[in-house]
């Protein structure tokens, strides 16, 4: 699958989080961000997605890229015949502008064959208490009753799917097979991401706490909905000793941690998508700074909220290969080698790293 069309190389905003606007011109973006997709399209990739951008060149509208205009042109001037898939329209760049079902109706109308749903969603009101597959069901539904969505579209949309399907085998043979059941684990395959997971490790911050010594008791403040994720770091770094809080930290939960951790030289802190979790990102800045040990288990942006931890971490992932490798970090047998992604604005640039801590 090819991503995110039309380009979303040269934006500033994390579009989890808000939505992006790229300023390029249409000769620019013809010379950039197109080329490589028509590239592709070309050459018969079976999937493109699009991006939740704003591109007031190839569409004034100031709808996201998943846009009539968009997928025309994706379509009839590109050429493509592939399926379209959306980019998770849970994502804040979607929920903070649009409803989700109003979004689902608006894409799928536009051309989109598949409607993602990422596992991020940040839902409110009726939305959040039926869920989102939920929602995105029932609205595509009644727009098709309505006439709002052409029965033809949905027909096209199934079509590219079912085709795309049989393209790989899949109908004919829907479960996965023993061949490939046994890549699943594969050594070989094993010791890869055990190297991506040591080699992206970034070290942003340090104040000098790092490596823990396996002396003392240091301690843990983790959020208890992803406690199952702490275990493999809890089962190679036997001296960490947890405490669980929701992520929706009230006063009396911070309360109870200051008091925990009051006396400690050095606390371990996870943090995941600060951005979307505002009362564990106040439970963290509640605490004294200077003796934190970030790890940001998803996104590399939750700096910007809590810009005064003392060590910070960017993990990018709670997988348990991710969470090994952090617990070698934090022990001292590796050294931090990735480098920052993304900028972090009024921070760190893009590329920003610390190899010694």
């Amino acid at each position: 699958m090819a991503k995110h069309f039309p380009g979303h190389g040269d934006t500033t905003v994390d579009s989890h989080i808000g939505l992006p606007a790229v300023s390029s011109s249409r000769e620019q973006l013809e010379k950039t961000e197109l080329y490589p997709f028509k590239v592709m399209a070309k050459a018969g990739v079976p999937m493109i997605m699009t991006a939740h951008i704003v591109d007031p060149a190839m569409d004034p509208s100031g709808l996201p890229a998943t846009s009539p205009t968009i997928i025309k042109l994706l379509r009839e001037e590109i050429g493509y015949k592939g399926v379209i898939v959306t980019d998770s329209l849970v994502m804040g760049a979607i929920t903070k502008n649009w409803g989700l079902g109003e979004a689902a109706v608006q894409a799928f109308s536009a051309g989109a064959d598949i409607l993602l749903l990422g596992p991020d969603a940040e839902l409110s009101g009726k939305d959040k208490n039926i869920g989102a597959n939920e929602t995105v069901y029932r609205a595509v539904l009644e727009a098709v009753k309505s006439g709002k969505i052409f029965v033809e579209r949905l027909n096209e949309a199934v079509m590219k799917v079912l085709e795309l399907k049989e393209r790989f085998g899949i109908l004919a043979k829907p479960y996965p097979q023993k061949e490939l059941r046994q890549l699943v684990g594969a050594a070989e395959n094993e010791k890869v991401a055990i190297e991506i997971a040591e080699q992206s490790l970034t070290l942003i911050k340090s104040n000098k706490l790092l490596p823990l010594s396996g002396k003392n008791k240091i301690l843990v403040i983790w959020p208890q909905e992803v406690s199952k994720a702490l275990q493999p770091l809890l089962a190679e770094c036997q001296a960490l000793q947890p405490y669980y809080f929701p992520l929706e930290a009230g006063d009396a939960d911070i309360n109870k941690v200051k008091a925990i951790v009051a006396n400690e030289q050095a606390v371990v802190v996870g943090t995941y998508n600060l951005s979307r979790n505002k009362a564990w990102a106040d439970l963290v800045n509640s605490l004294e700074q200077n003796k934190l040990i970030v790890l940001a288990m998803r996104s590399p942006y939750d700096l910007m909220a809590i810009p005064k931890a003392g060590t910070y971490i960017a993990a990018y992932a709670d997988k348990p290969v991710t969470v090994r490798a952090i617990a070698k970090l934090l022990k001292g047998s590796i050294k931090p080698q990735g480098h920052l992604p993304v900028d972090l604005p009024g921070f760190y640039k893009s590329g920003w790293n610390l190899k010694e801590f």
